[in-house]
């Protein structure tokens, strides 16, 4: 009887065990471990340390956000259009100063330089949540004033009675008149709708148009509902340093508008304006690569004073030259389609293993290798060295 409570007793301290192994791991594994290294900060900007420190195994798809979570998509297949909504109740890292510390911990040139541009946009809102507190200590909120007739660009703020959702009808307008525009056009194109809080500004929508899907990642409807349900694809890299001018764009942008004179901004409170535009080399799933010219354009939807307005971003991916990605594209695949087995690894090839990648140190090295021990070894003995090099 007392053997029969003891393995009881023993039995019950093992569950009690495993249990709490169960709770301790489990709890760390939900903090999901393998992305310790990446940091959302204000902003509405990911930071992949982890790909920025490994230079050996490159390889990135850009997400429009890995933090955010989808919440519905709507497509329009007349448009060749996909529009995604987001959860916009997600909490961003103010604090930038790990990621600044471990890209400076590197001791790279390039990621020092990247640090540079991150601690100077660090300075930048640290410096506006300052301001935004003070004023808002000072300023008492007025009542809201109904809306009589239609409100001009500057009187477009809390005090008039703005809100997102006016912000929202606005953007609305604007984004049908791009579709319709990029609606028989051959180019790339996507929008993002940012909703203003406090202190920063959170991703409400992106849309793309679909063909960038089936051209750069071959993927087919069923495909890119799937994914662009869990985590929107917009840039695939190939090279690191296309991930860095990446990052370093993101800041730059956000550095330009903040540095911005009242008088500049209201200039963007007037419609889709031009802010920017740089070359880009776009990668395909399949290793093909696009050189492209990326355009952006703003549109600051509200006029805020006591939080970061409302904005809507419009990006053009154009054709360097006569021919669109697409066009390019399949060129690209055509050609390789037509290169038999034997062409596609002939020294005849100049795409692929042609003259331009021959070895010249190794060729020359074993020429001279053969002509200093050839005589002095038995041939079996010299095949046999040659192979192991």
């Amino acid at each position: 009887m007392q053997e029969v409570i003891l393995r009881k007793k023993k039995r019950i301290k093992k569950n009690q065990k495993e249990q709490l192994k169960f709770t301790k791991y489990g709890y760390v594994l939900f903090q999901n471990v393998d992305q310790i290294k990446v940091f959302y900060v204000i902003g509405d900007i990911d930071i992949d340390v982890d790909q920025l420190l490994n230079r050996d195994h490159f390889n990135i798809c850009v997400s429009i956000n890995q933090f955010v979570k989808v919440t519905s998509m709507v497509k329009q297949p007349d448009l060749d259009f996909v529009d995604i909504f987001f959860d916009t109740n997600v909490q961003r890292q103010g604090d930038l100063s790990v990621p600044i510390r471990l890209l400076r911990d590197s001791h790279q040139s390039d990621l020092n330089s990247l640090a540079d541009i991150i601690e100077y946009y660090y300075q930048i809102v640290q410096k506006k949540m300052k301001q935004s507190q003070s004023i808002e200590s000072i300023e008492n909120i007025q009542h809201q004033l109904p809306f009589s007739e239609p409100l001009s660009e500057l009187d477009c703020d809390e005090y008039h009675g703005w809100n997102f959702e006016k912000s929202l009808e606005k953007a609305q307008k604007t984004i049908y008149d791009f579709k319709m525009e990029q609606k028989n056009q051959n180019n790339h194109c996507c929008y993002v709708i940012f909703k203003g809080t406090k202190h920063d500004q959170v991703k409400y929508c992106f849309g793309q148009k679909l063909d960038y899907y089936r051209h750069f990642y071959c993927l087919d409807d069923e495909q890119i509902d799937f994914l662009n349900m869990r985590k929107p694809i917009i840039f695939n890299y190939k090279h690191l340093h296309q991930y860095i001018q990446f990052v370093s764009v993101r800041f730059k942008r956000l550095i330009m508008i903040f540095n911005q004179e009242k008088s500049e901004r209201n200039y963007f409170r007037k419609g889709l304006k031009f802010l920017f535009e740089q070359e880009i080399d776009a990668a395909s799933v399949d290793n093909l690569s696009v050189r492209l010219k990326f355009q952006e354009y703003l549109y600051i939807l509200s006029n805020y004073k006591n939080q970061q307005d409302d904005v809507l971003l419009v990006q053009k991916i154009l054709p360097i030259g006569d021919k669109s990605a697409t066009d390019i594209l399949k060129a690209q695949r055509n050609l390789k389609s037509q290169l038999s087995e034997k062409d596609y690894y002939s020294m005849k090839n100049p795409f692929y293993g042609g003259q331009i990648y021959r070895d010249v140190i190794y060729e020359a090295q074993s020429e001279i290798f053969k002509e200093k021990f050839y005589s002095m070894v038995d041939s079996n003995i010299y095949h046999s060295l040659l192979e192991n090099l």
